[in-house]
């Protein structure tokens, strides 16, 4: 697979409030796969050369956010700053990454974040946790943003909470339906090799 270069790949909410265990946890096997696809991709990508710019986003919460259940939101209290849940799951090397927070004001609910810079960038992938929200309106603002770039969810690199959203199937439709391309983690891991 010939990438089109520059790249930017944004690795959304990799932390412990959304894996196995966490608050809004995947289950043990979705986290596994999407923690085994981070990882395949942030080692291809520091053995590569600098087309490509790697960024991880952080949920960090302050712990009377608006988004939480006691503040009449809809989430349980997670990623509440300098917690287990808030930390970045410690199989990440994020050494060669830009890790940018969000969610930090209370009274805002912030499901992205603006990434500034990628004017110049040709493809971005995006993967990451959780799929139905900070992953798919990720890719919703980076796609306004930047609208000449191609973006690329990789399917099989997330997880979706709602239930309705668990097969292979249902995330590339869900990918599809939101006008975005589903990629995989091969030939992009494999792409990057080569670059």
């Amino acid at each position: 697979m010939k990438i089109q270069t520059p790249v930017a790949i944004v690795i959304v909410d990799p932390q412990n409030g959304f894996l196995h265990g966490g608050e809004l946890g995947c289950s043990k096997e979705n986290s596994e796969l999407v923690l085994a696809g981070i990882n395949t991709v942030l080692n291809d990508t520091t053995r590569s050369n600098s087309d490509v710019q790697l960024f991880i986003t952080v949920d960090n919460h302050p712990e009377d956010h608006c988004s939480f259940l006691e503040q009449n939101g809809p989430f349980p209290k997670h990623c509440v700053v300098g917690t287990h849940s808030a930390q970045i799951h410690e199989s990440i090397n994020t050494a060669n990454c830009t890790i940018i927070p969000k969610g930090l004001d209370k009274n805002k609910e912030e499901f992205c974040i603006a990434i500034p810079g990628l004017e110049d960038v040709k493809t971005i992938y995006i993967l990451g946790l959780v799929l139905d929200i900070c992953v798919m309106e990720t890719a919703k603002l980076l796609r306004t943003m930047y609208p000449n770039a191609q973006i690329i969810i990789m399917q099989n690199v997330t997880c979706a909470l709602d239930v309705n959203i668990t097969t292979k199937e249902d995330k590339i439709k869900y990918i599809e339906d939101n006008g975005f391309v589903a990629g995989t983690i091969s030939p992009l891991a494999d792409g990057i090799a080569n670059l």
